[in-house]
């Protein structure tokens, strides 16, 4: 938040056009700032993220648990509070900006059962989700399909741009 805040004051970034994106961790990040920062962004993208802290310890695969409890300095049952507060689905009543998912069926890092529980709560709530599933599994490897995610991703944030005279990708 300091960078964009940095970024505005400098007049590099316009702080009403602002897109939150990233992958994996970085997705994790996007969907939790989705709702700690509401009034930031006019679009979020998270790619195979963890959406629901509690749902990715118990289904991602026990390097990631493992992890979890060294970055977390325990499990959710030894330290509740603090997987509440780092918990994207902890802010999901105030999350706004239409958002992109995109994620692997077959992601043993972020398992579905760690990003649906986040994309339902959002839907149910009636903030805009679209979400891209693909067959494979944490890392999409094939250039296609690359291809695609970069092409969605680019679509969606231009459609979600505050100035009108921004246009499509080609081909859209």
């Amino acid at each position: 938040m300091a960078c964009l805040d940095s970024l505005i004051a400098d007049g590099v970034a316009d702080g009403d056009d602002a897109f939150l994106a990233g992958w994996s961790w970085g997705g994790c990040i996007a969907c939790l700032n989705e709702g700690l920062h509401p009034d930031r962004w006019r679009a979020v993208f998270a790619g195979v993220p963890a959406g629901d802290l509690l749902a990715w310890h118990r289904a991602a695969m026990p390097f990631i648990r493992d992890l979890n409890v060294a970055m977390f300095g325990g499990d959710p049952s030894e330290v509740p509070e603090l997987y509440r507060e780092r918990n994207p689905m902890s802010y999901v009543d105030r999350a706004r900006a239409p958002v992109l998912v995109i994620a692997g069926e077959q992601d043993p890092r972020c398992p579905l059962e760690s990003v649906t529980p986040w994309v339902d709560a959002l839907r149910k709530r009636g903030v805009e989700v679209e979400l891209s599933l693909y067959p494979s599994g944490h890392n999409v490897n094939a250039t296609e399909q690359n291809i695609r995610d970069t092409e969605m991703i680019l679509t969606f944030f231009a459609r979600n741009r505050r100035r009108a005279e921004v246009p499509l990708p080609a081909g859209r």
